[in-house]
């Protein structure tokens, strides 16, 4: 499962944070976190599969529930 999490997007908010958006491309699942600025964008990439169950499930307008 690891090898299939992917980072869709790194979006800079407001105080120095990012919200990360990732992609499971098997189940087609998206989830995304808060990081901190102090963390660089390959690092985020790199630890994306062992961070995605600590992320939180985004509902998209195709899945139910």
């Amino acid at each position: 499962m690891s090898g299939s999490i992917r980072v869709l997007s790194i979006t800079p908010i407001e105080y120095y944070q990012r919200i990360v958006r990732m992609l499971n491309e098997d189940t087609g699942q998206q989830r995304e976190m808060t990081y901190g600025d102090s963390v660089s964008d390959r690092l985020i990439r790199r630890r994306a599969p062992l961070l995605w169950q600590k992320a939180t499930p985004i509902k998209t307008k195709g899945q139910v529930k």
